[in-house]
């Protein structure tokens, strides 16, 4: 498994496994373990709440439905939760936005390029119950300044269709 293919994965279906937006917390729980990490979105209010498996975070209303995905990739490496209980695929992070691109078209996932700074720009992906967003840094000052070889700084994941009040 590459890298590449789980963020393509992530692009057509919204997710990363069982890992997804609209996601029951127990239901992960129970197939994954106990997150590695935990805690309040606000020190104010107990809900939303986060949790991290591996480099996974997820954000969580008082349903206990996940609302958001987040991936930080600008690690050497990416922890990933595997298919069975409790464990963990260590993958290499480094993604260009030819590789991503590249996985992209031949999954036949399309998007739009958001470019709000100079610096960066973000492919915005409609996936199944989820918009995905995959944000590069050029390290340039013009937009077009080595885009094919921008890295993958991180993505997220999130759903706009749930609402318990909480979120």
């Amino acid at each position: 498994m590459s890298f590449t293919n789980v963020l393509t994965a992530l692009a057509a279906t919204g997710g990363i496994g069982d890992f997804r937006p609209l996601a029951s917390l127990e239901e992960l729980a129970e197939k994954h373990g106990r997150p590695s990490d935990s805690g309040r979105g606000s020190s104010e209010h107990e809900w939303p709440y986060w949790l991290r498996y591996g480099d996974v975070r997820l954000e969580a209303c008082e349903c206990r439905i996940v609302h958001s995905l987040q991936l930080e990739t600008w690690n050497d490496t990416v922890t990933i939760p595997a298919d069975r209980f409790g464990e963990y695929v260590a993958l290499e992070a480094s993604t260009t936005f030819r590789h991503l691109e590249s996985g992209l078209l031949v999954a036949g996932v399309s998007w739009t390029t958001i470019t709000r700074r100079p610096d960066q720009f973000t492919l915005e992906v409609e996936a199944p119950h989820a918009t995905v967003h995959f944000t590069f840094v050029t390290g340039g000052d013009d937009e077009e300044s080595g885009k094919d070889d921008a890295l993958l700084y991180g993505v997220t994941a999130q759903e706009f269709t749930h609402w318990c009040g909480q979120s």
